[in-house]
């Protein structure tokens, strides 16, 4: 039985399935998805579906999920909104035509992907009479922000949070749940920042922190050897942590991270590639 994690797939089941066939992904294996499975890409709704219908696979929150549990609480996703459109500044700064809302927590989702989410939802729950929006927003209201695996501690972002060297599991668990309340859990870029991996974080050094949320491509590493480069990095106290967001809604590659090999395979081009961590 393999344990995999990914992270940052916003709904590019097609190439999700075609890496899970690849990797020989069975019932005997788990997967841990590290947030935002949902938006940018079609395909949301079926991988929506593939999460809700298999026990094997686990999902972690990420900024997207909650934009959704925001939005779902705020007005009737399957009713007509009143929306217009506007240019609005994405997560990633980049200025984009986009559809707004009178509450801004819809806004914010709709500019992020959520409005091509909406149609593509109602178009499954059309053709299948279910009711999806609700299906999901129940199962996200049962999801972690956070989960410790197998000296694995998994959380889609990040925050500026210490650990001392011989913190025990309990003690880490502490400080997680005190940390998943500051909204940089989802959304902060900390944890990846060449600054703040050489000054501040303190992971013991028997863990590996697993993030997703900032795509490789984003970091300050993705230069001569871009991959290898920018999935791996160790802090001067010894922290190590893993980036497993490979821009996959633009890139076109999308990759796991095995815990028990130590190993990330990654889709390039129909091929899987192997890196060891």
């Amino acid at each position: 039985m393999a344990k995999y994690i990914m992270s940052d797939i916003h709904g590019q089941y097609k190439l999700f399935t075609e890496f899970l066939e690849k990797i020989n992904f069975s019932e005997e294996d788990d997967l841990y998805i590290n947030g935002d499975l949902i938006d940018r890409c079609i395909g949301s709704a079926y991988l929506i579906d593939f999460v809700l219908q298999n026990d094997n696979v686990n999902l972690i929150l990420g900024n997207h999920e909650e934009m959704f549990i925001k939005a779902y609480e705020k007005v009737d996703l399957n009713e007509d909104l009143d929306i217009r459109d506007a240019i609005y500044k994405n997560e990633d700064g980049e200025e984009v035509k986009c559809k707004i809302h009178k509450d801004e927590d819809v806004s914010l989702w709709l500019a992020n992907g959520g409005f091509e989410t909406i149609q593509e939802i109602r178009r499954f729950n059309r053709h299948s009479g279910r009711d999806l929006f609700k299906e999901f927003y129940e199962y996200l209201k049962e999801c972690p922000k956070w989960m410790l695996i197998d000296e694995h501690i998994i959380f889609h972002a990040g925050v500026g949070f210490y650990f001392g060297k011989d913190y025990s599991d309990e003690e880490i668990q502490f400080i997680l749940a005190r940390a998943e309340k500051d909204e940089r859990f989802l959304w902060g870029r900390y944890l990846w920042d060449s600054a703040f991996l050489k000054d501040s974080i303190k992971i013991p050094s028997e863990y590996t922190g697993v993030i997703g949320h900032t795509p490789i491509q984003n970091t300050d590493y993705y230069v001569e050897n871009p991959i290898q480069d920018s999935i791996f990095k160790e802090s001067e106290h010894g922290s190590k942590i893993i980036n497993i967001d490979f821009g996959t809604y633009k890139s076109g590659m999308i990759g796991a991270y095995e815990m028990d090999d130590k190993e990330v395979k990654v889709l390039i081009d129909g091929e899987i590639k192997k890196f060891q961590i």
